[in-house]
């Protein structure tokens, strides 16, 4: 959160393990962005501007290494632009890892060295999210006022191989996830009549991108899911910020979003 360090918390018991702070040249605390495990070593990456700083799990306080994700020398600029605000690491334990940026790109990185390997362009808004395939062969991104999640084949970058279709609006995090077998991705859209997707990624493509195979209804706006990875159950997080009118206190704009949320799950 903001003006505050990350902190690790035990699963079980609820308590803080560690905290890992970070502090700007002018001994100021600042806070990350984006937080994301190295599935290799016990290592913490946390993602800031033009930078990533690296942490080990077992050390906690202030001490870190640093990867330098733009740098600037002879008027000559190299490297991936902007905050980073997602950090995943393959699954294949290569210790390649994408870093998304708010500026529209994704970087894939080699874990051992912090080398940027690829600069991945194509997204019209801010990514907010990456995730991996199971087999570690392809990499899904979405962004924020972005309509559509793309799809990096790792093997061939440079070109998105695939384009799935859906409504974000808003700069809001909006969070998809991949079902347990990598056949089907399910998306929130936020077009006026809010749902959820769900594109089969075995199905023929077409020129202008996938189609979905189903369309789940959502009782309110639907800003995340997450699908159970054994069993058959799926987690959906509803909500979104609405600021108060002028006149209006926020009591009153937090009742109206209550009632507009009543609607529409009663509709």
């Amino acid at each position: 959160s903001r003006d505050n360090p990350v902190h690790i918390w035990d699963a079980f018991t609820g308590a803080c393990q560690g905290s890992y702070c970070a502090y700007t040249d002018a001994e100021e605390l600042t806070a990350g962005y984006s937080v994301g495990f190295d599935n290799r070593a016990p290592y913490i990456y946390v993602g800031f501007n033009n930078q990533i700083r690296v942490y080990a799990i077992d050390r906690p306080g202030r001490q870190h290494t640093s990867i330098k994700t733009f740098k600037r020398a002879n008027r000559e600029t190299t490297g991936q632009r902007g905050i980073v605000s997602c950090i995943s690491f393959n699954p294949d334990k290569s210790g390649l890892f994408a870093a998304g940026s708010y500026s529209r790109n994704v970087g894939l990185y080699d874990g051992g060295t912090g080398k940027l390997l690829y600069n991945l362009q194509g997204h019209r808004g801010g990514v907010t999210q990456a995730e991996w395939s199971r087999d570690g062969q392809y990499l899904f991104t979405g962004g924020r006022k972005d309509d559509e999640i793309l799809c990096w084949d790792v093997r061939n970058t440079g070109d998105v191989l695939l384009r799935l279709p859906r409504a974000v609006t808003t700069n809001q995090r909006i969070l998809f996830d991949l079902d347990h077998s990598g056949r089907f991705v399910i998306t929130p859209s936020l077009s006026s009549d809010p749902s959820l997707l769900v594109y089969d990624l075995w199905a023929q493509v077409g020129e202008a991108g996938a189609e979905p195979v189903a369309r789940v209804p959502c009782p309110a706006l639907a800003n995340g899911v997450q699908i159970h990875p054994t069993l058959p159950l799926l987690a959906v997080s509803t909500g979104a910020r609405r600021f108060p009118l002028p006149g209006e206190d926020e009591d009153d704009a937090a009742a109206a979003a209550a009632a507009a949320g009543g609607k529409r799950a009663r509709g």
